[in-house]
C-alpha cells in the first residue's frame, strides 16, 4: 500500500493540487507504467469477499460498505426485520 500512497503524493506535488483534487486516473496509470497488474483477478482473502458478494446478491441480499472499509451481507430475512 506504500506504494501507490508515495506515487499519489508524488504526482499531487507535481500537479500542485491536494490528494482530494487528485484525478485517479493520473495515479492509475502510473501505477500501469510501474507494473503493478490492476486488472488482475482477486485471489485469496479477496476472492472470497468476491464470492460472497455474489452470493448475497443470488439469494436477493444487499451489501453495504461501512467506514473503514467493512463489508456488511444483509440477507433478505434479516433485512425485514429492521
Amino acid at each position: 500500500m506504500d506504494r501507490p500512497r508515495g506515487g499519489a503524493a508524488a504526482l499531487c506535488l507535481q500537479n500542485g493540487v491536494t490528494p482530494r483534487e487528485l484525478d485517479g486516473k493520473l495515479v492509475r496509470e502510473a501505477m500501469i507504467r510501474q507494473g503493478v497488474e490492476l486488472n488482475k483477478m482477486p485471489d485469496g482473502y479477496w476472492a472470497d469477499v468476491r464470492n460472497k458478494i455474489k452470493q448475497t446478491f443470488k439469494e436477493g441480499g444487499r451489501v453495504r460498505v461501512l467506514p473503514g472499509g467493512f463489508v456488511e451481507f444483509v440477507k433478505p430475512e434479516e433485512e425485514s426485520k429492521s
